[in-house]
């Protein structure tokens, strides 16, 4: 049985700012959805847990306000918080933050990763990145300051009440449910890379992109 994940519900909307809003004379109500607020926010709580989410907060305006787009951040578990120490080469070892930069240079380097590089691979980009992101953990590692930010977004304001938005971000967390439970486990990852936030130019490690 999965455990009970922490989460909050706040208000204001907190919008992801790469996502399109819909206009409000082009929003929707959908009659069919009969759960009430309450009951669609526990609906959605239980799918955050089934697929494996850690924590979430759900954002939106007061149920009265004219807007009532709902976004939901999440964060989901690592498969492997520590893949830093292989991929930066301190396995069995305590790095200090100078050696893992310096590690983490030679690699790039190696990898000939840096845009200008004549020799530069086509997937040096995806690499790159990734390799940025073992070192971003292996220094938070080493600082003691690993946090696990919500870096997934499901947003949806197609509809005119909050419940309903809600309900429609439910059924699209079971639909990914549904994929996983067809024996493709990769592919509901795939999928799931779809609503990683977009990294906006000098935000801050651990908090959500706000509207």
């Amino acid at each position: 049985m999965k455990e009970k994940i922490e989460g909050e519900v706040r208000s204001p909307l907190e919008w992801p700012d790469d996502r399109p809003r819909t206009r409000l004379q082009d929003r929707k109500l959908q009659a069919a959805w009969k759960h009430d607020y309450q009951k669609t926010l526990e609906l959605v709580q239980k799918e955050l847990t089934l697929i494996g989410a850690t924590s979430y907060v759900v954002t939106h305006n007061e149920l009265t306000s004219a807007d009532g787009g709902v976004a939901v951040w999440f964060t989901m578990k690592p498969r492997d918080d520590y893949g830093w120490q292989e991929a930066l080469g301190f396995v069995g070892v305590i790095p200090t933050v100078k050696e893992i930069e310096r590690s983490y240079m030679a690699r790039v380097q190696k990898g000939k990763f840096h845009p200008d590089h004549p020799e530069r691979p086509p997937n040096a980009n995806e690499m790159f990145l990734e390799l940025t992101k073992h070192r971003d953990n292996a220094v938070a590692w080493a600082r003691g300051t690993r946090q696990f930010a919500h870096d997934k977004v499901m947003a949806v304001d197609n509809f005119k009440e909050v419940r309903q938005n809600l309900n429609a971000i439910r059924l699209t967390i079971a639909a990914l449910r549904q994929i996983e439970r067809c024996g493709s486990p990769v592919m509901m990852e795939q999928a799931l890379r779809g609503y990683t936030k977009q990294i906006s130019a000098g935000e801050e490690h651990g908090e959500p992109v706000t509207a």
